[in-house]
């Protein structure tokens, strides 16, 4: 029935890392990256009216941790309760219904090993110089990192018309 239709949310989680805890890994365009992508969209959805609303989070530089990141996608899979060390940022996001769309925008470093993909946070887990990155230092890198399987579960668990991920 039509007249029971909704106008969803589209929930954008904005993701830019230029900071690392390691500053030989820092990079200069990420952040702006983000914040050039997320005021886009909002825009250009604003013009589409296709949402009733657009709910941006932004996860900036030290705020782009793991467990931010993750946190935010058990949000909008209905996790009510934030773990007490992730950002009140992620505050805003909700369980998204199946009316809704959610994007995720990360704007980083990212490693490719063996058949895996691993996004690479803030919070990288190697303080060393970048050139003497060893077998045990990747190991603990990919450890702190989000992996492609640990995306994919999250991901799984958002009901949403519309999942979009864009690794920049």
């Amino acid at each position: 029935d039509q007249s029971l239709a909704r106008k969803g949310t589209l929930y954008l989680l904005a993701v830019g890392v230029n900071q690392y805890a390691n500053a030989q890994f820092n990079l200069r365009y990420a952040v702006p990256d983000a914040q050039v992508v997320s005021a886009e969209l909002q825009t250009q959805q604003g013009k589409l009216d296709q949402f009733q609303r657009v709910v941006v989070v932004s996860l900036l530089d030290a705020q782009a941790t793991k467990a931010n990141l993750l946190a935010a996608l058990a949000r909008l899979a209905g996790e009510t309760k934030l773990p007490s060390n992730v950002s009140a940022t992620l505050q805003p996001l909700q369980r998204s219904e199946p009316e809704d769309a959610v994007i995720v925008y990360f704007a980083g470093h990212g490693l490719a090993v063996q058949n895996q993909f691993y996004l690479i946070p803030h919070d990288l887990g190697y303080d060393g110089a970048r050139e003497s990155l060893d077998e045990a230092s990747i190991k603990n890198v990919l450890a702190h990192s989000v992996s492609d399987r640990e995306l994919e579960a999250a991901f799984e668990t958002i009901d949403a018309r519309h999942l979009l991920l864009v690794i920049d």
